[in-house]
C-alpha cells in the first residue's frame, strides 16, 4: 500500500516538474527527490513496524545519501553547460 501511494506522489511530481535536458534543475530537483521519497517512508515504516532496528540519524542518512547519488547520476547524464569563454578557446 505504501508503494502504491509512493508511486502515485512520485507520479504527481514528474507531471509537476517535467524534468528533461531542456529543464536542467527540473531534472536535478526529480533526480534527488525520487530515491529520497522512496527510501525515507520505506525505511521509515520497517523501524515503525519493528523489522528493522535502524536509528533515525541511521534511515534518514541512508534516504538523503540514495537522493545524493541521484543527484550525482543526473549530473553525469545531463553535465552542466560550459561558460561561453571556454567554448571559444
Amino acid at each position: 500500500m505504501l508503494m502504491l501511494a509512493l508511486g502515485l506522489v512520485l507520479d504527481t511530481l514528474l507531471l509537476l516538474l517535467d524534468p528533461s535536458p531542456r529543464r536542467p534543475v527540473a531534472l536535478r530537483v526529480f533526480s534527488f527527490l525520487l530515491p529520497l521519497l522512496v527510501w525515507a517512508p520505506y525505511l521509515a515504516l520497517n523501524v515503525r513496524l519493528g523489522l528493522s532496528n535502524l536509528s533515525l540519524e541511521l534511515w534518514l542518512g541512508v534516504a538523503v545519501m540514495a537522493g545524493l547519488g541521484g543527484l550525482a547520476l543526473s549530473v553525469l547524464v545531463l553535465p552542466p553547460a560550459l561558460p561561453a569563454e571556454a567554448e571559444r578557446s
